[in-house]
């Protein structure tokens, strides 16, 4: 991953309150198709600092453009990911050449009355679960004390599902739709 598309990923992960937890493997697979409509449109946090531009790819799941305050932008890839009774995203940099390995930066999605609620699984919260449960995931801490995930698709679809109850496993913010213009 390239420091510019760190910087974009850690960004988004602080719009929650959280530093960025990656998973080296997908949270979806082939078979993961889901769209909802709600999502699409652009999308600003409270205070204004960013700007989400979602829209349908032409591959699967979405394609969004990042536009922060300093109008620097990146296009980002996200898949709608439906297991259980919830829905997660899986947010991912573009397909690079070289040498770079994309994480997926993963969180919970859901919108609620014109607003939109976003919780990135939560690095503090994970490294104390990872800590006390024998039957964690696989992962890795890096030398600046960022957590990846090295597990499996299956292991982190698990993972996410058992945890998708537990408040204090996801740390949320809340995105309002931005008016189309006329």
């Amino acid at each position: 991953m390239n420091l510019r598309m760190a910087a974009v990923l850690l960004a988004l992960a602080s719009l929650t309150g959280c530093g960025p937890m990656l998973s080296l493997h997908p949270l979806y697979t082939d078979s993961d198709q889901a769209l909802d409509a709600a999502l699409v449109g652009t999308w600003t946090d409270d205070e204004g600092k960013i700007l989400l531009r979602v829209k349908p790819s032409d591959k699967a799941g979405y394609d969004v453009v990042y536009l922060d305050e300093s109008s620097n932008k990146e296009n980002l890839g996200v898949r709608l990911v439906k297991l259980g009774a919830f829905q997660f995203v899986d947010i991912t940099p573009p397909t690079e050449s070289g040498l770079t390995v994309p994480g997926h930066l993963l969180g919970k999605i859901w919108p609620v009355d014109g607003s939109l609620h976003l919780a990135i699984l939560g690095t503090d919260w994970l490294k104390e679960r990872i800590a006390n449960d024998p039957s964690a995931p696989a992962h890795e801490e890096t030398s600046d004390g960022q957590l990846l995930l090295t597990a499996p698709t299956a292991d982190v679809r698990k993972f996410v599902l058992r945890y998708a109850k537990e408040a204090q496993a996801w740390d949320e913010t809340v995105l309002q739709r931005v008016a189309p213009r006329k």
